[in-house]
């Protein structure tokens, strides 16, 4: 009977999941939603648990999922500590994932990954029947002088 009880307190012991480690928690804030192509996006990125280096690289990873472009974006230490800001831009639409790590692309330590969809940007190109009127103003601008010129003489 010992011997069963015994067994069945070190199985329980085995199958319990493990204490929450202190170390280094890392993690992938959210996007925020109705990001466009060209906003700035002022990502927080905090840090938890004990130790860290001093100043660790902190950067926020992107990469698009249809033209497989890749960015990075440096995290600035902010006044409160293990709290880092990064500016964050995603300059086509579509779908992309994100990522923070320490110390960039190669690095061995990143938070599980993200996904956002980018829209297309908002803010109209300049309207190219205005470069045109711009254009055409010197050359209209010159034969208005040398018809006046024609006409007085």
């Amino acid at each position: 009977m010992k011997r069963a009880l015994l067994a069945t307190a070190v199985l329980a012991l085995l199958a319990a999941p493990p204490a929450e480690a202190k170390c280094c928690a890392l993690t992938t804030p959210p996007a925020p939603r109705g990001l466009a192509a060209g906003d700035e996006w002022l990502a927080q990125v905090e840090l938890g648990g004990d130790p860290w280096p001093a100043n660790p690289p902190v950067t926020v990873i992107a990469w698009s999922l249809s033209s497989r472009r890749h960015l990075s974006f440096r995290a600035r230490a902010t006044e409160t500590p293990l709290v880092y800001l990064a500016r964050v831009e995603f300059p086509e639409p579509g779908l992309w994932r994100y990522t923070v790590t320490l110390g960039g692309f190669a690095s061995s330590m990143a938070a599980p990954a993200r996904t956002v969809t980018i829209s297309p940007s908002q803010r109209r190109a300049p309207q190219v029947v205005a470069l045109v009127v711009l254009a055409a103003a010197p050359v209209f601008g010159l034969t208005l002088l040398v018809r006046s010129r024609l006409s007085l003489g």
